[in-house]
Formats: C-alpha cells, sequence, structure tokens
C-alpha cells in the first residue's frame, strides 16, 4: 500500500462527507495532525484506527486499504491474502517508524553524554595548551590558555537538553507501540 495513494484516497472520501480533517480526528480519537499526515501520505495510521477510519468515511475495511471503492465485478477479485498483505505492510512500516526513533533517541543520547563529558571535564581542568606544528623548536607554537566557564556551561546545557530529546523519543515511540486504541 502506497501511502501517498492512500492519503489521496482518505482526503477524497472525506471530503465526499463534507468533514474537516478536525471532525473526522475527533471522531477517530487522534489529533487532526495525525489525519493531515495521512492525507499527506506521511504516514500511516495504526492497525486499530483501520476500522474506524473505514466506518467515519463510509467504507469497508477492504476498499480502505486497496484504496479504492469495491464495485460488485471486484467482489469475486478480493482475496484473503492481499487483505493480509496490505496489513502487514502497516505493520512493517509502523515497525520501521519506531525503530527509526529508538536510533534517534539512542544518537541524541550519545550526542548528549558526549556534550556532558567534554563539559564535565573542561570544568575540572583549568586550562588547556597545544603545540601546532614541529617539535624541533623555531617551526612550532605552543598555545595555552584558560577556558571560559561560559563554553562549558553551554556544552551542559546542550548536552541536557540532547538527553532530554533523547528521552522524550524513546518515550514517545514506546508509547505508541503499545498503544491499543
Amino acid at each position: 500500500m502506497d501511502a501517498k495513494t492512500f492519503g489521496a484516497f482518505v482526503a477524497e472520501l472525506r471530503k465526499e462527507k463534507q468533514m474537516t480533517q478536525a471532525q473526522l480526528a475527533e471522531k477517530l480519537h487522534v489529533t487532526d495532525k495525525a489525519v493531515s499526515r495521512w492525507e499527506r501520505g506521511v504516514g500511516l495510521p495504526d492497525l486499530a484506527n483501520l476500522e474506524p477510519l473505514a466506518d467515519n468515511l463510509g467504507i469497508s475495511v477492504s476498499e480502505l486499504i486497496r484504496c479504492k471503492r469495491q464495485t460488485d465485478a471486484d467482489a469475486g477479485k478480493e482475496t484473503a491474502s492481499q487483505l493480509v498483505e496490505a496489513m502487514m505492510e502497516i505493520a512493517k512500516y509502523q515497525r520501521r517508524v519506531f525503530v527509526e526513533r529508538i536510533f534517534a533517541g539512542i544518537v541524541f543520547f550519545v550526542v548528549g553524554a558526549i556534550f556532558l563529558f567534554w563539559s564535565v571535564h573542561m570544568l575540572t581542568v583549568p586550562g588547556f595548551s597545544a603545540v601546532i606544528g614541529g617539535a624541533d623548536g623555531p617551526t612550532s607554537i605552543w598555545v595555552a590558555g584558560r577556558v571560559p566557564r561560559k563554553i562549558p556551561a553551554a556544552g551542559m546545557i546542550l548536552g541536557g537538553a540532547c538527553i532530554l530529546v533523547s528521552v522524550w523519543l524513546i518515550i514517545r515511540a514506546v508509547r505508541k507501540m503499545n498503544r491499543t486504541d
């Protein structure tokens, strides 16, 4: 099932019923942003939302999954395997989104931890020194100085923010995966 095709089909049916995205979202107990994402082809609804969505649009679940209205001629052509295949595509999509959110959460956590450790190190070390160039004397440059307290403080704030974002992403992914509407 193609998300763009699905979205265009849902938008068409919603407009035929003369409903706004907010009205449809209210009936499905989701946000209007979720309906907007479906209609733009950015995402697909949860499996649990397929039946209520089809009911509110006045079609069957099989018509919704196939993204076309079923005529009498099409009635005999539809097989259970096609429906199961479409359901599996939705489940794979939801699993992919879950894995992407968990991965993004882990990346943000690692970046935040690096910023925090670097900031703590810079606060405990009173200064820095580095040799640039060769070690033979005339061609080498020695640089030394103190790190202003604002730099490690900014690093700590950035690190803490990254860790908070990582926790939010992981909690959001787990809640969405465990949701039973």
